[in-house]
């Protein structure tokens, strides 16, 4: 496996750092990999080498380039996340994650796959774009986002003690898109996440099992 960030340029000609993940041999599909409100961190870097050891190129775009910040935000401090958050326009965060589905740059064996703000992302995504499958943890923010729903294979993971995707919202889910499959684990947001105090190990490794399985099927 090989791993870096380089420099795109999106439609709208901005530079856009991505950390790309690629497997030794050739890749069985392509994933893009949308960040948390925390950035780039150390364990999205993780996610996507994962990927890229079970066969898949990942790529990893930097959403909060377009506001200046060059480092991730300390999971102890959410609210800056959301600043950042609330700092982009929509269209140029779709602009990004579209770059980033350029350099995969094969439409029909790519997945997405989102965290928090990027579940939402994800979700979108998987729609705009009509990708084959998408997964989403924990995602927030879905009202923007329903009733759009994504076109091919979709997992949705929460967390029973999470307040961030209430009923309400998993139900309007499960009526934009059928054939959703929505898994329940015990922890909380963030669950899969080893770095923050909220990490549960058992479900995280079966939730992640059960991510492959999707990409497994519809990508390769």
């Amino acid at each position: 496996m090989k791993a870096g960030f380089h420099t795109l340029t999106a439609a709208d000609g901005f530079a856009l750092p991505v950390y790309l993940a690629e497997p030794d041999g050739a890749a069985r599909g392509h994933v893009l990999v949308i960040q948390e409100i925390f950035g780039p961190t150390a364990n999205m870097k993780r996610i996507a080498d994962s990927l890229a050891e079970a066969g898949y190129r990942a790529a990893l775009p930097d959403l909060f380039a377009r506001t200046g910040r060059t480092e991730p935000v300390a999971y102890g401090d959410p609210e800056t996340g959301l600043a950042l958050v609330g700092l982009l326009d929509p269209a140029g965060t779709d602009a990004d994650l579209d770059a980033a589905l350029d350099l995969l740059g094969d439409p029909e064996r790519t997945g997405v796959l989102g965290f928090c703000w990027g579940g939402g992302l994800a979700w979108r995504t998987g729609a705009r774009r009509q990708l084959p499958a998408t997964v989403c943890y924990y995602p927030t923010r879905m009202g923007r986002h329903l009733p759009l729903a994504p076109d091919g294979e979709a997992l949705v993971h929460l967390a029973e003690g999470d307040r961030h995707t209430p009923p309400e919202i998993v139900e309007a889910m499960r009526a934009a898109k059928p054939d959703l499959t929505v898994l329940s684990w015990k922890g909380e947001h963030g669950f899969h996440n080893p770095d923050r105090d909220g990490y549960a190990p058992g479900p995280a490794k079966a939730a992640w099992e059960a991510t492959l399985e999707v990409f497994g099927r519809a990508l390769g």
